[in-house]
């Protein structure tokens, strides 16, 4: 067969062909492909003509050693040359075979679709790939970037062309390590990374070895990615407190910062300040600090003119610093150090929207008037009275009583009836009350004003927990009572339930797809961290108030519901 009429050029690279090689590679593959075809018909014979030499060569070889003397030409030798005449002609034949299915291959290549998409379609294609995370089974302890334009490079040469040619590929740039230190080859790969990138944004996370300390290598990769801080623009950063002094040091700006994220490793248990490294970062709009980390404190200065979403675990002196300035923050998660005393001095917010507390007592400390989401981790009797001066509330998620004691539910349920979404624990001994308030016709009717409510507020989704806590069992039938009772008034648009003993009986089922088939949302949960999920955004999560199997109750209104 003839030599393909197709350039190297175009064979042995991804480049596309043009579109008038397209006929002749067709030609080709339908031509090479009948040529395979017919030297597997030959192979086929050739290797069953051997089978039969080395047959007859077996039963001659058994006549000749019967008799007593070999004759002048064995048959063996006969068998023998054939054999080898035969072998040789299929070892042509399979290299032959061997060199059309290569080339068959590349002319195929050469017709694939993917070879002839555009170079800018590829390039939209390269980017979405993009994933700031770490690769997949990537091992522990190794430098961990985003492999995705490595992997892409190393393709063909054209991918390799497209990813180099896209500085925004390699913005992100991390270093994990858990088990050992980095190697000395990881100076090198950040180096390429931040030549690659070029003048671009970057994504910094460095999560060194050990908290108190960095190693050698760590240091000089810590070095390297800081003579770049004015390009950094969303920061990870987990470090000994001297990591961050070095960047003061240095006199770093951060003119592009938008979003940094912070822990401060200490040594023998000592808190360390990183004073006002980033108090002059006129972009900076998200900040999270030793957020479930340590119980120190950290002494900052940052800059809040544009501030809009803070979460920090920090004492009360230091939270006041840092927000009694941040007139813009909207979203706000605050944890304090533990035996930090209540802070006098009102802190005020007027724009926050969201914020998540473990204690109710801090809202003495705040001013947010225009709050429209609190999740607080604990359930305390101080709460009711504190609730009654957000007016504006919209939506409250309450965790598990912080004592055995009993909360008076009753009183709660009534403080909060006219937030549209509630989210609260209920605990067994409280069920009876609870069931009792959904089935009362006043129930939702009141408003902040004190007018009805009108039908939207009304419209709810109800999350309700595993009444049979403690092996108590649930009185189906008064739960399903109550909740019929809120979708007939119209004030229960939907009704979801975490009870991971609750198994319902069929008449219960029954009632249940009655209920369905009216248009009501029904379902049972069997997670509760999936339902926690659901309740509470992740950047709100606050550890001690997921509820891992803690009653629920959840009251929401139908698009909160589906979040």
């Amino acid at each position: 067969m003839e030599s393909s009429a197709i350039s190297k050029h175009i064979l042995d690279t991804n480049d596309p062909p043009a579109e008038h090689n397209l006929p002749a590679l067709r030609e080709f593959v339908t031509q090479a492909s009948a040529r395979r075809t017919s030297l597997d018909a030959k192979i086929l014979a050739l290797k069953a003509e051997l089978d039969d030499l080395v047959k007859q060569g077996d039963t001659s070889g058994a006549e000749v050693g019967n008799q007593a003397t070999p004759p002048a030409f064995s048959p063996l030798r006969t068998v023998g040359v054939e054999s080898s005449s035969l072998k040789a002609k299929l070892d042509a034949l399979l290299n032959e075979r061997r060199t059309l299915d290569i080339q068959i291959g590349k002319h195929l290549g050469a017709l694939s679709p993917l070879r002839r998409v555009p170079t800018e379609i590829l390039s939209l294609i390269f980017e979405s790939a993009v994933d700031p995370g770490e690769r997949p089974g990537a091992p522990w302890g190794e430098i961990l970037m985003n492999m995705v334009p490595w992997d892409l490079s190393n393709v063909c040469v054209r991918w390799r062309r497209i990813a180099l040619s896209q500085p925004n590929l390699w913005t992100f740039i991390g270093l994990t390590s858990h088990t050992r230190p980095p190697s000395s080859a990881t100076l090198r790969i950040v180096e390429a990374q931040l030549t690659r990138s070029q003048q671009m944004p970057l994504r910094i996370h460095f999560n060194p070895f050990r908290e108190d300390r960095l190693t050698a290598a760590e240091r000089k990769v810590f070095r390297l990615l800081s003579r770049h801080c004015e390009r950094w623009q969303d920061v990870d950063l987990y470090g000994p407190a001297s990591m961050y002094h070095s960047l003061e040091d240095q006199g770093s700006q951060f003119p592009l910062l938008r979003k940094l994220k912070i822990v401060v490793g200490v040594r023998d248990g000592l808190a360390d300040e990183i004073g006002d490294l980033f108090a002059h970062c006129p972009k900076l709009d998200e900040v999270s600090m030793n957020l479930q980390e340590h119980e120190y404190e950290i002494a900052a200065c940052l800059d809040t003119t544009n501030l809009r979403r803070y979460f920090a675990h920090n004492s009360l002196q230091n939270h006041a610093n840092i927000l009694c300035s941040a007139n813009n923050v909207v979203d706000c998660l605050i944890q304090l150090t533990w035996g930090t005393d209540i802070f006098v001095t009102k802190i005020r917010l007027p724009n926050l929207c969201r914020l998540a507390i473990e204690d109710a007592e801090l809202l003495d400390v705040l001013d947010v008037p225009a709050l429209q989401e609190l999740y607080c981790s604990h359930h305390t009797p101080q709460l009711h009275a504190r609730l009654q001066n957000l007016r504006g509330l919209q939506k409250l998620y309450v965790g598990k009583p912080q004592s055995h004691i009993i909360v008076d539910f009753s009183s709660f349920l009534n403080v909060t009836q006219a937030i549209p979404c509630l989210c609260a624990y209920i605990p067994l001994a409280c069920a009876s009350a609870l069931f009792e308030f959904l089935k009362s016709s006043t129930t939702f009717q009141a408003s902040h004003h004190g007018a009805p409510s009108s039908p939207a507020l009304r419209s709810l989704v109800l999350f309700l927990g595993p009444f049979d806590y403690d092996g108590i069992p649930i009185d189906e039938d008064q739960l399903l009572c109550a909740i019929e009772a809120q979708w007939h008034h119209r004030r229960l648009h939907a009704f979801h339930m975490y009870a991971a003993k609750f198994i319902p009986t069929s008449a219960i089922l029954g009632r249940i797809d009655a209920l369905r088939g009216e248009g009501m949302d029904v379902q049972l949960e069997r997670d509760s961290e999936h339902l926690y999920a659901k309740v509470v955004p992740s950047d709100f999560a606050i550890h001690q108030c997921s509820p891992l199997g803690v009653p629920i109750l959840c009251l929401s209104d139908s698009e909160e519901g589906e979040t």
